[in-house]
């Protein structure tokens, strides 16, 4: 049942994403190992770039989060766009 919860939710969030709340919701689904979520967020990322990386939400996500973190969210771009 559980599973099927987190399907249904991902599937909601999904539908709300965009450039203001991307970031936020990529650092929750990575810690709560969301990993479709996380997924669908990278791509929402790469598909959206230039409205993402100039963002306000960009400068605080770059500033605020873990710098092994980034790393990491960048290395799943990085294989997104591969």
């Amino acid at each position: 049942m559980l599973p099927r919860l987190a399907q249904i939710c991902t599937k909601y969030i999904h539908n709300y994403l965009n450039s203001a709340n991307v970031l936020s919701v990529l650092l929750v689904a990575h810690a709560h190992n969301a990993t479709e979520l996380c997924v669908l967020c990278i791509d929402f990322i790469c598909l959206n770039e230039a409205q993402v990386v100039c963002s306000q939400e960009w400068e605080q996500f770059r500033k605020l989060t873990d710098p092994s973190l980034l790393v990491e969210f960048g290395n799943m771009v990085r294989d997104f766009k591969q």
